[in-house]
């Protein structure tokens, strides 16, 4: 005689689905934040020269990027197997942030030590204090290597506006702006993830990850709180830039990105080939945000030019750049690939505009090869990539879990017997 047991064997069924996508979620975050971390500790260890080193890391970031991107995210997804993967990402994130805040947190209240900052303080001084243009002066810079005329300030003036607070808090004024910005930094990241079509539970956990990515990389701490480096500041423009053009608002996501290339060349130069430019209000909004340029182009052009821009062109490689371990008869091989990937760049988005998705992909792998070709690959540049490729590994831990549940499919009415 034939029992129909069917009923209770798919139950148990979808309870072993149920733990089996549990197990994939989780483990699939914990290897990619592994991943992240064991990439991040070795470019820390190998901070200043070994170019190699730093190729083999960013080759390495850059397949995993293109990789990730090939799968493709669930339609139908259990929501609760983001519980446990929530659980140990809040447990993961409260430890690092514990970890490092009571290494590095002492450097909040101290000035800064790298030379890009104690440059910015020093220039926001001479405008808002003596009210002279930093752009002219020929002793400002601590690059003393270079002829007096590159010696002006070398980011944009936006930057100044960012920093002002250090020029009425003296002690403690550059870090706390900074610490603001990592805040705007996080909640821009999370935010962005948040409208990347996850369900509540979803998104919880995707939140959580994209933190913990960010948080995760010790040199992200060094970085901000002890050297206090500058560069926070500008990528967080450009993540404004980014959640708005995720919002259809071009206006403002090209207001944002002149805003951050008014700040600093990069990153934000190397989005500009993926703004949606048929649009009028995404070429009036650029327009906008470069408005900070605009008094110092009158007040002493040719100073902001050699400084501003000039100077990245007779900058001379340090031994952290791939220029010195190629010959030389090789060195153009390092402006046309990076131009080529520019324009390719502008003609694609030109004849088949990107959507933010794509933009945003397209945007950090031209920032990979931009760093790569640079004459310098220095610590301070890896702040610009923390929070993007936080906020693609979190989207690509979906799309891998997802790989990885089909190749190890479970349909509960396979187990269905009669007995």
């Amino acid at each position: 005689m034939a029992i129909d047991v069917s009923t209770g064997n798919n139950a148990n069924g979808v309870q072993s689905a149920k733990v089996k996508s549990i197990v994939i979620h989780t483990s699939t975050s914990l290897f990619l934040l592994s991943a992240l971390y064991a990439l991040y500790w070795t470019l820390k260890e190998y901070d200043w020269g070994e170019p190699y080193v730093k190729l083999l890391c960013f080759s390495i970031i850059f397949l995993l990027i293109l990789v990730l991107q090939v799968f493709r995210r669930s339609t139908t997804v259990d929501t609760q197997a983001f519980w446990l993967e929530s659980a140990i990402l809040t447990l993961v994130l409260i430890s690092v942030v514990a970890v490092y805040a009571n290494r590095h947190g002492a450097g909040i209240f101290t000035k800064p030590v790298a030379d890009i900052g104690f440059h910015t303080v020093d220039a926001a001084e001479l405008l808002f204090v003596q009210h002279k243009n930093p752009y002219s002066s020929r002793d400002l810079s601590p690059l003393t290597e270079y002829a007096p005329e590159f010696r002006g300030f070398y980011y944009g003036p936006f930057m100044l506006v960012a920093y002002a607070p250090a020029v009425i808090f003296p002690d403690n004024g550059f870090k706390a702006a900074s610490l603001f910005y990592v805040l705007l930094t996080a909640i821009l990241a999370g935010w962005l993830v948040w409208n990347s079509g996850f369900t509540r539970n979803q998104g919880l956990a995707a939140i959580l990850f994209v933190q913990t990515a960010l948080f995760i990389p010790e040199k992200f701490w060094t970085e901000i709180l002890s050297q206090g480096v500058t560069d926070i500041f500008p990528i967080m423009l450009v993540l404004a830039s980014l959640l708005f053009l995720n919002k259809g608002k071009y206006f403002w996501a090209a207001v944002f990105t002149g805003l951050s290339i008014s700040t600093k060349f990069a990153p934000a130069l190397f989005l500009v080939p993926f703004l949606p430019w048929r649009s009028r209000g995404c070429r009036i909004g650029f327009l906008v945000g470069l408005i900070p340029l605009y008094p110092f182009l009158y007040w002493d052009f040719s100073g902001l030019f050699r400084n501003f821009f000039w100077m990245r062109f007779v900058m001379r490689p340090d031994s952290t750049s791939l220029y010195t371990v190629l010959p030389v008869w090789l060195h153009w091989l390092m402006p046309v690939t990076l131009l080529s990937g520019f324009v390719l760049g502008l003609i694609w988005n030109y004849f088949r505009p990107i959507a933010y998705w794509p933009a945003t992909v397209c945007f950090t792998l031209l920032l990979i090869i931009a760093q790569l070709t640079a004459k310098e690959i220095h610590g301070n540049h890896l702040v610009w990539f923390f929070p993007l490729i936080a906020i693609i590994f979190t989207d690509g831990r979906e799309r891998l879990a997802n790989f990885v549940s089909r190749i190890l499919p479970f349909h509960p009415s396979e187990i269905a017997v009669d007995a």
